[in-house]
């Protein structure tokens, strides 16, 4: 019986050897680009699920900036203390800072890694495996340093558990005793560190300086909920700021805050792409269904004859469901080819790292999954169709089986174009917003200035560093700044001015910098400027924004206001710029002329000697034992990789949505195919009775094209209402408008007008004469 169906669709395909193709193609893209979807949704699904104990949070705060609520993943030191302080349901606090880009040193080797400080209870909280050492009291000792395997590898080499006879590493001017080796966090951890180090302690900090990432450890059932709001009431006294706790494993899907609240994340696009995945299958199975239905019709007389002779419909309905599972299965193995070739160049093209899981049993368990569920969904009504019929009418009839019952397939097929508008709108407005972004004018020049992060030691011979960058003759100008102008930067309402009332609570962003900073930016100056001297003070410069608060430009010029209890004086007002990313509203700010707060230098190359200015930031840097430089960048890249979101949302939109047009109009090929071979002695009577082609070719077009029109006038309000509500996450974005929806459609059209255009010279070369004789 097996080899019997084998003959017979090989037989099939000899028979139909274009239509059989172009199913078989069809279909294998079809589940390649689902189990492509499938492998991104499960790698981001697996973030954060390392941790056996699903007790762990973060805490967030959340504070009033300016008349709105904001949040933040960070919270302030003395906040930290006071929820240690006995409150039910927390059973451990840990707390870190992040020590990122610095040096780590042996006696033979170096490396530049990411760290953090951190208190001693870290380990309870992320319990990783100590390779070497005991995590107990590890970072009790203030000389004390834990490092990861990774770290361990790189500075003593892979047999580093017989080389480590000195346990010492220099860091930032100083000696550390490694304590202990942990295994390194896993690459799906929103928690990552190469190294730890022990927390200062009493530091006095400020209760508004939002330093320190919290995590707690909660009592095993407790509501969290519960927790927060003794924390509040603990804190209430001290802060009109409050805490929200976010369980650990939902901190990559749902990071975005709105108003104090959980407000999505990257969890929208995971259950975006995860509906696409199922319609891109679902999809490919209804092509699968009309071609096949399509490549079968001239074998109803075969079937008939079949059932006269005595074959029940049960057994022809297993044949022709066995013929099609052979399909699917060459259509799943050229999908798994497609995959693991198209893999790399699809991870480079969505900046992605995903893997083909060659060895994973759960991988090919889903793999037979798709077998037998696509198979099912792509045989069965077929198979039913085709054996519905009487087979005494269809020998008695000359033009073969009415099949017909093509309405359900049609309403299928109008699903798929919507799928397929629907995606087309979300990639063409995703770019554009993405192009807003990366092209908006941000108040500064961000074109040919390179960045670095300074390390401690660095920041500390500032003043020779501005020397040296001074006399070279490829830089134009420099700066010292606290921010890289992206992350942000912090935030105070400890300032006051004459005139401001006792109710007042802006809060300010402090940017500590230097004389230079405004040349080397480009910054518009309304008025002032800075470096003017006024003896004890501290010039600063504000923005529009900051001035219009405090009285107005003309009410603050040359007037002190006071910031975190030192006298300023304002020199200078700028134009408002964007200082943080376009996800945030421009903040009033205070520049401070304060360059030993800075943590970063910027430089503008004389045109065309951009490669002696990373060469000099490339001598700050220290490499690590594979001789790359490391931790300079130029800032309008690094502006590009900071939407890297919402432009893999558009590429991965584009991608799929290209992928939904090819199958769509492949099962648009398919129906219309079907629905001429049905129509072949219409037509040729209609010809013969005087019927012009183009009266043809729309009678064989109109309901298709009826149903593309009805799949766009609904993918329109639809793709409105989710790209509309997706823009108003952005302060500064696009504006639907029709030419976003007209665009895309007429791209589309064209697609369909060339397939008109095909079959219409199909139909004007049929000879009547010689149909109805075949008939």
């Amino acid at each position: 019986m097996n080899t019997s169906i084998l003959q017979k669709t090989i037989r099939l395909f000899k028979s139909n050897k274009l239509l059989f193709s172009i199913n078989i193609l069809g279909l294998s893209i079809g589940i390649a680009s689902f189990i492509i979807l499938i492998l991104w949704v499960t790698k981001e699904k697996g973030y954060n699920t390392f941790l056996k104990d699903k007790d762990v949070y973060q805490v967030v705060t959340t504070y009033t900036v300016n008349g709105g609520i904001r949040s933040a993943r960070t919270t302030s030191l003395p906040l930290v203390r006071a929820m240690s302080q006995d409150i039910p349901g927390i059973t451990t606090v840990a707390y870190t800072k992040p020590a990122d880009g610095l040096n780590l040193k042996t006696t033979q080797k170096q490396t530049r890694s990411n760290g953090r400080y951190a208190s001693s209870s870290i380990f309870k909280i992320f319990p990783q495996p100590f390779l070497m050492g005991s995590p107990d009291r590890a970072l009790d000792d203030p000389a004390a340093i834990v490092i990861s395997a990774d770290v361990a590898e790189r500075l003593y080499g892979k047999d580093w558990r017989t080389q480590m006879d000195n346990n010492i590493i220099s860091l930032e001017n100083k000696e550390w005793l490694v304590k202990g080796v942990f295994e390194s966090f896993p690459g799906n951890s929103t928690f990552r560190s190469d190294f730890f180090l022990p927390m200062p302690k009493d530091t006095n900090e400020h209760i508004g300086s939002y330093n320190y990432e919290t995590y707690l450890k909660l009592e095993s059932q407790i509501n969290p909920q519960t927790v927060a709001a003794g924390i509040n009431q603990k804190i209430a006294g001290i802060t009109k700021s409050a805490v929200t706790l976010q369980a650990f494993q939902d901190i990559h899907l749902y990071s975005n805050f709105s108003n104090g609240i959980v407000d999505g994340g990257r969890i929208l696009y995971v259950r975006l792409f995860t509906i696409a995945a199922f319609f891109l299958l679902g999809m490919a199975c209804i092509n699968f269904m009309n071609l096949y239905i399509a490549s079968s019709f001239k074998r109803t007389k075969e079937l008939s004859v079949k059932r006269i002779i005595g074959a029940d419909r049960t057994s022809l309905v297993m044949q022709l469901v066995g013929e099609a599972y052979i399909t699917v299965f060459i259509a799943i193995v050229l999908a798994l080819v497609m995959v693991f070739l198209l893999l790399p160049s699809i991870n480079v093209y969505l900046a992605e790292n995903l893997h083909f899981p060659l060895q994973s049993w759960r991988f090919w368990l889903f793999i037979v999954g798709v077998f037998a569920v696509t198979g099912v969904l792509a045989s069965i009504y077929p198979a039913l169709r085709l054996t519905s019929f009487n087979p005494l009418s269809v020998l008695k009839s000359s033009q073969g089986a009415k099949i017909g019952g093509i309405g359900i397939t049609k309403i299928l097929f109008t699903l798929q174009f919507f799928i397929s508008v629907f995606l087309i709108y979300i990639a063409f407005t995703t770019n554009r917003q993405v192009q807003y972004l990366l092209h908006k004018d941000l108040g500064y020049s961000k074109e040919n200035i390179v960045g670095k992060k300074l390390s401690r030691e660095e920041i500390e011979k500032i003043p020779v560093l501005k020397a040296e960058l001074a006399a070279k003759s490829f830089v134009t100008s420099q700066t010292f700044s606290s921010s890289n102008l992206i992350s942000g930067t912090p935030m105070t309402g400890d300032v006051t001015w004459t005139g401001k009332l006792p109710a007042d609570s802006v809060r300010f962003a402090v940017l500590y910098t230097d004389k230079d900073f405004s040349a080397t930016f480009k910054l518009k100056m309304l008025t002032g400027g800075f470096g003017a001297e006024y003896g004890a003070d501290l010039p600063v410069v504000i923005n529009k924004k900051a001035a219009r608060i405090m009285g107005g430009e003309a009410a603050i010029l040359n007037k002190t206001i006071n910031v975190f209890g030192n006298n300023c004086r304002v020199t200078g007002i700028v134009d408002d710029f964007n200082f943080t990313s376009l996800y945030n509203p421009i903040d009033p700010l205070i520049i401070a002329d304060y360059p030993a707060e800075s943590e970063y230098i910027f430089a503008r190359p004389v045109p065309g000697r951009e490669a002696d200015v990373v060469a000099y930031m490339e001598t700050l840097g220290r490499k690590d034992n594979s001789g790359k430089a490391e931790n300079y960048f130029w800032v309008e890249d690094t502006l590009h990789t900071l939407y890297k979101d919402e432009a893999n949302l558009g590429k991965r939109s584009f991608l799929f949505s290209i992928v939904c047009i090819l199958i769509a109009l492949s099962g648009f090929f398919g129906l219309v195919n079907f629905s001429i071979i049905k129509r072949t002695r219409e037509m040729g009577i209609r010809k013969i009775f005087g019927s012009a082609q183009h009266q043809i070719v729309f009678l064989i077009f109109r309901d298709f094209l009826k149903w593309i029109a009805v799949a766009a006038l609904i993918a329109i309000p639809v793709s409105y209402m989710f790209l509309n509500n997706w823009l108003e996450k952005f302060p500064y974005r696009i504006y639907l408008n029709p030419a976003s929806f007209v665009i895309p459609l007429l791209g589309m059209g064209a697609i369909i007008f060339l397939i008109v255009v095909f079959y219409a010279l199909r139909l004007g070369r049929i000879n009547p004469i010689r149909v109805l004789r075949d008939e």
